[in-house]
């Protein structure tokens, strides 16, 4: 007959590897999840893109482009967008500022609006 202490030992064995074997499961399934999502949006955001119509020379999507709005003064005004952005996100300040008088560049940074 096995020793109290014994049993013990072999019941925190058994939970330490069902542990071991539950942690291991629930990981391998969110990375597999993980990467599959990943896939699919990457998959997903390609096919979008490739749906916007493009200057031929340039490849550069329509209405991303950079845009000088002269002025009547002296003044002028450098709009320069954002990390995911284009200068679409400022195309009414630009005009604002330009009614008033301003020259406004509306930049349009290297890698976007081109992939």
């Amino acid at each position: 007959m096995e020793k109290p202490a014994a049993r013990s030992k072999t019941r925190l064995l058994k939970s330490i590897k069902y542990l071991v074997f539950s942690t291991t499961l629930l990981l391998f399934i969110a990375f597999t999840t993980g990467c599959a999502y990943n896939l699919y949006a990457t998959r997903k955001m390609e096919s979008e893109i490739q749906g916007y119509p493009r200057d031929p020379k340039t490849g550069v999507v329509k209405g991303t482009e950079a845009v000088t709005l002269d002025g009547t003064g002296a003044n002028s005004a450098l709009l320069v967008h954002g990390f995911v952005g284009s200068r679409i996100d400022f195309n009414d300040l630009g005009e604002i500022l330009n009614d008033e008088g301003l020259t406004v560049r509306m930049t349009r940074l290297p890698g976007h609006g081109t992939d």
